[in-house]
């Protein structure tokens, strides 16, 4: 409890003082409202409402009701997660108590894998930005919190493992192996491809980024969508089992998984047919960019698993 007022009277709780200045008080802070006392007040009644002195419980949590709940479920999932740990670490401090210090010390504390790290500072930086433009936070303690450095995946998937675990492969994996590499289209946004998506051209939206593609109908796409078409029942999806089923990721992943085992091919995924239909496509000359549908060349070449060879010039003379 505060100590009683012996003036100022008039101020409402946690207004004080000082000078011609008006502030307000909270977790040992002073917040400035400026000279004007009726301002004052209205900005006293907003951060009264806002609640100030809220804890980063309430902050990560209202920021995921706000922003996160009723978006992708496996973005909903993970983001979900780093709440709870979040909680679990600072959920009772003020918001304005948590300090870079202290999210420094978790990305770094041992046991703490890398990429759980990256996730929740992602987490609370994006939490805090938004609470900071609702007033809800003086400052983003992991704005200027670095990132753990990631290992880039190396694995090129090269042309004799590719034909191997495409002919031990069920039917509707054979399609969606063509049609990942002919494309570079990530797994998900594969096997969500609809017939109706078809037509002079393919046309592609990227559920990760948004970002729309067309691509033409080349003679390899157009045999493999053929080919597609001769299962028993169509049904709405290009890749699907001879029922016309669509195909899970899941069930994807686990296929190609199990083919992998059979064959003795090890640490491959569905993922590295993106990966090799970049690389192939600047190995060709071709614009591996808008392949893989990326804003950016620095993220397309993170894609790309066979490094150049620079050519280089020797000096034309020699010391004597």
């Amino acid at each position: 409890m505060g100590r009683p007022r012996t003036r100022d009277f008039d101020l409402p709780p946690r207004m004080q003082r000082r000078g011609n200045s008006y502030y307000y008080t909270a977790q040992k802070r002073w917040i400035p409202l400026g000279k004007d006392l009726a301002k004052a007040k209205r900005l006293w009644a907003d951060m009264e409402c806002l609640g100030i002195g809220s804890t980063v419980r309430e902050l990560v949590w209202a920021y995921f009701d706000a922003k996160v709940r009723g978006g992708k479920p496996s973005t909903v999932k993970q983001y979900k997660s780093f709440a709870n740990v979040i909680e679990r670490e600072w959920g009772t401090l003020a918001v304005d108590r948590l300090t870079r210090v202290m999210i420094v010390q978790y990305r770094d504390r041992p046991g703490v894998s890398k990429g759980s790290a990256n996730g929740i500072i992602s987490y609370l930086r994006v939490a805090y930005r938004w609470a900071m433009e609702r007033d809800d936070a003086l400052t983003n303690p992991a704005e200027d919190v670095a990132f753990n450095d990631m290992p880039v995946r190396e694995r090129y998937l090269d042309d004799d493992h590719f034909r191997l675990i495409w002919a031990n492969g069920p039917r509707w994996m054979r399609t969606a192996m063509d049609i990942a590499y002919l494309t570079g289209m990530r797994p998900g946004d594969v096997l969500r491809l609809r017939w109706d998506m078809i037509g002079d051209r393919l046309g592609t939206k990227a559920e990760k980024t948004g970002v729309r593609q067309t691509f033409g109908l080349s003679q390899a796409m157009m045999g493999v969508l053929e080919d597609a078409k001769k299962r028993p029942i169509l049904g709405l999806y290009v890749v699907a089992n001879e029922k016309g089923r669509r195909i899970s990721l899941k069930r994807w992943q686990e296929t190609f998984k199990e083919v992998c085992e059979q064959i003795g091919i090890e640490d491959a995924t569905p993922r590295d047919i993106r990966a090799k239909a970049g690389t192939d496509a600047e190995a060709e000359g071709e614009d591996y960019q808008a392949l893989l549908g990326h804003t950016s060349k620095a993220m397309s070449d993170r894609y790309l698993k066979k490094k150049r060879t620079v050519i280089a010039p020797t000096l034309k003379h020699l010391i004597r």
